[in-house]
């Protein structure tokens, strides 16, 4: 199986870059930043990484795997991608008029919008990567990493913008900035994941008797391939993820975190009674 990051209970990804701990004890957070969102901000950021990422996976699904496989076919796939493209651009609107005001009290206009943008940046670059780790065709003779090429670009991307937050320590503290992206990569993960794990196994050709050895080596070379998957992204990888229900519970509690003040009360309310399919 693939490696997950793990939640513990205050949801935090225990597979952490293995290299993290003494540079980010380093960085000490700079007087008048901020610790919390307001909740309509939080909120707004947790549906611009939803949107993102499920319009992310849903379009790399229509490019990359047979629509057949895949719950409602083509028609389905393309009706739910559309309606996600809507809701993206909508979601990038709400956050930058609702972050930027907000983000600029410490230090001024100019630092709050690049720190909207950033945030807005990272949210794509995930959503993007855990698409690619996830949604692929097989194909015969190729290892995992070639499959999963396409992951590369978008992790650069997202790289970028974690390191151009971790400069705004003026702006947001450093745990704020940790919760961020804990929660737009579960969103990722979440949408990629989903994805994949409802697409059906196209029917295979029944195997002859003796190419039981052969199988049983695939799945071992198999098994190699998965061990490494996080390798190509060096050791500030946040961990990868195979289960959809983890990626949401990681979510909601990031969510939490980002404006909740008092940890007693972690409960986050969201109206779904409303939303049509296309929107969920």
């Amino acid at each position: 199986h693939h490696r997950k990051y793990h939640i513990d209970g205050l949801g935090k990804m225990t597979s952490q870059p293995r290299n993290q701990g003494c540079a980010q004890d380093a960085v000490e957070d700079e007087e008048g930043s901020l610790h919390k969102m307001p909740f309509k901000v939080a909120h707004s950021l947790a549906l611009l990484s939803w949107h993102e990422s499920w319009y992310a996976s849903l379009t790399r699904a229509e490019k990359s795997l047979d629509a057949g496989l895949l719950p409602g076919g083509a028609e389905a796939l393309k009706k739910r991608r559309d309606g996600h493209k809507k809701l993206v651009k909508e979601a990038r609107e709400a956050w930058n008029l609702l972050c930027t005001p907000w983000a600029s009290g410490p230090r001024g206009a100019k630092e709050g919008a690049e720190v909207a943008k950033a945030v807005q940046e990272l949210a794509r670059a995930a959503a993007d990567h855990c698409a690619a780790m996830r949604i692929y065709k097989e194909t015969a003779g190729k290892k995992l990493s070639q499959l999963q090429e396409d992951a590369q670009e978008p992790y650069k991307r997202f790289e970028g913008s974690r390191g151009l937050l971790k400069e705004k320590t003026g702006v947001l503290k450093r745990l704020l900035i940790e919760s961020i992206e804990e929660l737009v990569w579960a969103a990722g993960w979440h949408a990629a994941n989903t994805v994949a794990e409802n697409q059906d196994e196209p029917e295979e050709e029944e195997e002859e008797d003796g190419d039981d050895d052969d199988e049983a080596e695939d799945d071992e070379g198999d098994d190699d391939d998965e061990e490494d998957e996080e390798a190509p992204f060096g050791e500030d990888y946040p961990g990868s993820s195979d289960d959809s229900i983890e990626d949401m519970e990681c979510l909601l509690d990031k969510l939490s975190d980002l404006f909740c003040e008092d940890t007693r009360w972690r409960g986050v309310r969201l109206d779904l009674s409303s939303l049509e399919p296309s929107k969920a």
